[in-house]
C-alpha cells in the first residue's frame, strides 16, 4: 500500500509538474503572441509613415515639375514675343529703305522731267 500510495504522489506530482510545464509553454506563447502583435502594428505604423512621407515626396515633385514646366512656358513665350518684335523692326527697316527708295526715285524722275521741260522750252523760243 505504501507503494500504491507513493506510486499515486509520484503520480500527483507528475501532474503538477506537467500542469505547472502546461502553463508556463502557454504564457511563454501568449506572451510571444502578444509581442508579435505589438511588432506587427509597429510594423504597420511604419509602413505608413513611410508610405506617407513618399506621398509627400512625389507631390514636391509633381509641383516641382509644374513649376518647371510653366517657367519653360514663359521663358518659350517670352522668347517668342522677343522674336516677334524683332522681326517687327526689320519689316519697319524694309519699309523705310522702300520708302526712301521710292521717294529718291520719284525724285529723280521729276527731276528728269524737269530737266527735260527746262531743254525743250529753251529750243521752242
Amino acid at each position: 500500500m505504501q507503494k500504491a500510495k507513493a506510486r499515486q504522489e509520484v503520480q500527483e506530482q507528475e501532474a503538477v509538474s506537467s500542469k505547472i510545464a502546461n502553463d508556463a509553454r502557454v504564457e511563454a506563447e501568449l506572451e510571444i503572441a502578444k509581442k508579435n502583435t505589438e511588432l506587427a502594428k509597429r510594423q504597420a505604423a511604419l509602413q505608413v509613415e513611410s508610405d506617407t512621407e513618399r506621398a509627400k515626396a512625389e507631390a514636391a515633385y509633381d509641383i516641382q515639375a509644374q513649376i518647371q514646366r510653366k517657367s519653360i512656358e514663359i521663358e518659350t513665350a517670352e522668347a517668342e514675343i522677343a522674336r516677334s518684335e524683332q522681326e517687327a523692326k526689320v519689316k519697319e527697316r524694309e519699309v523705310a529703305v522702300k520708302r526712301q527708295a521710292l521717294a529718291a526715285s520719284v525724285e529723280a524722275e521729276a527731276d528728269a522731267q524737269k530737266n527735260t521741260q527746262l531743254n525743250v522750252a529753251p529750243k521752242l523760243n
